[in-house]
C-alpha cells in the first residue's frame, strides 16, 4: 500500500483502517445484486443487506486470500442514481448488465419503490431529453463517489 492520498483525503492505509474498525458481516447475510466494476470477480456495485440496499467496495484482499469488501450507506438520492444506471443497463443489454444476479421483475419492483419511469429501449432517445440530469449521471459515474459515505460493515468473498 502506498501513503498517497485517497480522492476522500485519506491514505490508503487509514482508509483501510476505518474499514475494518467496523463490524464484519457474514458473507451469507449480503446479497451482491450487481457489479459496476469487475475484475475476476465483482469490485464494486449494488448488494442487500438486512434488506436495504448499500453500495459494496473491494477494499484489501487478506491474509485469507478472499476479497474484502466494505458495505457503505447511500442517501436516497445516490440509491436513485445507481437503480437508474443499472435500469438503463438492463435496457441496452437486455439481460441486467455485465454482472447482475437480480431478475428483470425484481429490477421492475425496485423501480417502483424508488417512483422511477420505466425505460423503453425504442424510447431511449425520449428519455434522455425528459431526465437529462439522469442522463448526465449514467454517464459520468465517479469510482470514488461513495468512499466517504458511512461504513456500516465489511465481509469476506
Amino acid at each position: 500500500m502506498s501513503d498517497m492520498p485517497s480522492p476522500n483525503g485519506l491514505t490508503e492505509e487509514e482508509y483501510v483502517a476505518i474499514r475494518y474498525a467496523s463490524p464484519e458481516i457474514p458473507y451469507s447475510e449480503v446479497d451482491i445484486l450487481w457489479a459496476d466494476d469487475y475484475y475476476d470477480g465483482p469490485l464494486s456495485g449494488m448488494a442487500r443487506y438486512d434488506n436495504k440496499l448499500y453500495w459494496f467496495d473491494f477494499f484489501d484482499e487478506g491474509d485469507d486470500r478472499h476479497r474484502h469488501f466494505s458495505l457503505s450507506s447511500l442517501t436516497f438520492e445516490q440509491r436513485n442514481e445507481e437503480l437508474q444506471r443499472q435500469i438503463y443497463n438492463s435496457v441496452l443489454s437486455r439481460d441486467g448488465g455485465a454482472w447482475c444476479s437480480i431478475n428483470v421483475s425484481e429490477l421492475d419492483a425496485m423501480r417502483i419503490d424508488f417512483g422511477l419511469p420505466l425505460l423503453d429501449i425504442n424510447n431511449w432517445n425520449e428519455y434522455k431529453l425528459r431526465f437529462p440530469e439522469q442522463w448526465s449521471d449514467l454517464v459520468n459515474f465517479d469510482d470514488y463517489g461513495y468512499r466517504h459515505n458511512p461504513v456500516i460493515g465489511w465481509f469476506r468473498w
